[in-house]
């Protein structure tokens, strides 16, 4: 499938569709510009999302400062991670 060079805009927000406590509860596909997050109420542990160009891999990027290399939640609205 291939994509549209408007579909890879900014304005094209992220969202986030769900929260599961493992990678394991996660859905096999989300949907476009859907983040799960990964973890227990206290803190989250990964964002889990399908990569964009919408071939099938599945991005885990890990928000737990514990281990190391690791990405911040920056915000939920809109979503933001650095």
């Amino acid at each position: 499938m291939k994509l549209s060079w408007w579909q890879w805009l900014p304005f094209q927000r992220w969202r986030i569709v769900g929260v599961a406590e493992s990678a394991d509860e996660v859905p096999e596909r989300l949907p476009r510009n859907g983040v799960a997050l990964v973890g227990d109420a206290e803190r989250t542990k990964w964002i889990v999302f399908d990569c964009p160009c919408r071939t099938g891999h599945r991005i885990m990027l890990n928000v737990d400062p514990g281990r190391r290399p690791h990405w911040a939640l920056n915000g939920v609205r809109p979503l933001t991670i650095a």
